[in-house]
């Protein structure tokens, strides 16, 4: 999505919250979800389906896969590899636990309408994928939050935010 007037202070704010709670909150000793692996769906910009896999405790990679509605509909690809910061947030009793997260991805964009003249149907971009997880101790699902500020390099040099609610079931 391009960047509107209102849109960069929510992430800022965002982004200084986020920062924020990776610095100031306490440590304490925190797993990744059971399983390792979760399949999901998210709400916003993508809207779409999506999925993370952890291949070390504070190391993942996240896809989603999704459209972008509005006039400049798109199906976007992103692929992100994303760094928890586990140890920061305490666990929150018995409900589960807190982990704020940041990463660096990438995007493919493919518009589903016709370009006008000067619009190309393909756009890439770099992201800087910004959230807070929430896994659920007792059941293996993770509800997130994320903004993903970035550039696209391609077809030109523009502004991207990307981000939504979500949630994911682990294996």
């Amino acid at each position: 999505m391009l960047v509107t007037a209102h849109r960069p202070a929510l992430l800022v704010a965002s982004a200084l919250a986020t920062l924020a709670l990776c610095v100031l909150a306490p440590n304490s000793a925190l797993a990744k979800p059971a399983g390792g692996f979760g399949l999901g769906i998210v709400l916003g910009e993508p809207t779409g389906l999506t999925a993370k896999g952890f291949f070390a405790q504070e190391h993942a990679l996240q896809a989603h896969l999704g459209f972008a509605f509005g006039k400049n509909s798109r199906i976007h690809v992103v692929v992100d590899y994303l760094y928890h910061f586990h140890n920061v947030i305490p666990p929150l009793g018995t409900a589960g636990f807190l982990a704020p997260y940041l990463g660096v991805g990438g995007l493919v964009s493919l518009r589903t309408n016709a370009p006008k003249k000067d619009e190309k149907d393909v756009s890439l971009g770099v992201l800087i994928p910004l959230g807070l997880s929430f896994v659920i101790r007792t059941i293996p699902i993770e509800i997130f939050l994320e903004v993903a500020p970035g550039i696209g390099i391609l077809p030109g040099t523009f502004a991207i935010i990307d981000g939504g609610l979500g949630a994911r079931y682990y294996f």
